[in-house]
């Protein structure tokens, strides 16, 4: 199907072209797949503690999302003997708030046109 053929979405809002939304749609299933892999991140130490993964998830999903990268900060900077690996997970941390930054500019972005309506608009 070409971008002409797309009838989506419907009615002719004056949105973005297809290949726009699709865009938005990739950066937004990457962005929240990176996001839940930071709970892998969050657990680690407290499995290795034996601790259920099905705790650790309650907690985890009950944070707010800023407080979620500072407590894994905080379990790796207590629990964690390596200080390069937690070097790491701050970079990680700080490169995941870039990401989220640029994902919520991104997706809270208004186009930059006068919105007209379609011809057919009553």
């Amino acid at each position: 199907m070409s971008e002409a053929d797309d009838s989506w979405p419907m009615p002719k809002y004056s949105s973005a072209s297809s290949a726009h939304l699709h865009a938005l749609g990739v950066v937004t299933l990457n962005f929240n797949n990176f996001e839940f892999s930071l709970f892998r991140l969050y657990a680690h130490h407290l499995e290795r503690m034996k601790i259920d993964l099905r705790v650790a998830w309650n907690i985890y999903s009950s944070l707010q999302d800023d407080t979620k990268t500072k407590v894994i900060i905080h379990i790796f900077s207590i629990y964690e003997s390596d200080s390069q690996v937690v070097e790491h997970i701050t970079h990680l941390i700080n490169f995941f708030n870039r990401c989220k930054t640029n994902r919520n500019i991104l997706l809270h972005a208004t186009l930059d046109v006068i919105a007209q309506p379609p011809a057919d608009f009553a």
